[in-house]
């Protein structure tokens, strides 16, 4: 049996994949979803927020299924897996990055994306006074991530979307070739993304060239607003 282990990206959690974890399941495949330390059910545990943090959280969801898993990252997540993948090489068959930082070696989040950055994120977030978080506004959730799929899933976004830590971006990933090199890469462009834009994503994993990219026209978060045609991709790869 397939196991996907699937790792939210920023302004999102594990209800981002409420969507596709039902058609995945009933392909027959087992599926792993938490939230990152500091998002949905654990923003209340004060939990330290830090690219390392974030790793070793999904490492620990890797370790708990028998055999090597697909390990999915979304936007912010990419980095994480990069990280996490750099540590358990040997229990990751396979990275999927969907619409993600595909970051190579001491690089960062924000080597790719900045806060002036025009883009329908960066245009509507709201900043802590020391720029330590970041907060979408509630009505922005769809314009940013989703405006392709149904205006319930902006709403939903919106109500369940919380404030931001922006250390993580700026913490660069630390991989080499023997460990985060010798695993297959694969790469989900997101053709109609607003929010990191299909050029910067072409960028990334041209840099690092993977096994095959798949091109999706949608928005930055297709689990939400097409589950169904990034299920069949990610079903490409059992």
């Amino acid at each position: 049996m397939t196991t996907f282990v699937l790792v939210h990206g920023a302004f999102h959690g594990a209800w981002s994949w409420y969507k596709l974890i039902p058609i995945l399941t009933e392909a027959g495949c087992a599926v792993i979803a938490d939230d990152l330390p500091g998002h949905g059910r654990r923003a209340l545990r004060g939990e330290d927020c830090s690219l390392e943090v974030y790793a070793q959280s999904v490492c620990t969801l890797v370790d708990k299924a028998d055999e090597p898993v697909i390990l999915v990252g979304h936007s912010m997540g990419g980095a994480v897996i990069s990280q996490a993948a750099e540590w358990r090489s040997e229990k990751i068959s396979k990275l999927v990055y969907i619409a993600a930082f595909l970051l190579g070696d001491g690089q960062n989040i924000r080597d790719f994306s900045k806060p002036d950055a025009k883009s329908a994120l960066y245009d509507n977030v709201d900043w802590s006074p020391d720029r330590q978080f970041a907060t979408l506004r509630d009505d922005k959730f769809g314009e940013a991530f989703c405006h392709d799929g149904p205006h319930t899933d902006s709403v939903l976004g919106g109500l369940l979307s919380i404030p931001e830590p922006m250390a993580p971006p700026m913490e660069a990933v630390h991989i080499s070739s023997e460990n985060f090199g010798r695993i297959a890469r694969y790469y989900i462009e997101c053709a109609n993304d607003r929010a990191l834009n299909p050029e910067t994503q072409r960028a990334m994993h041209t840099a690092s060239p993977c096994e095959r990219v798949f091109q999706l026209n949608a928005a930055h978060s297709p689990m939400l607003s097409q589950p169904e045609a990034l299920a069949e991709i990610l079903l490409k790869l059992c």
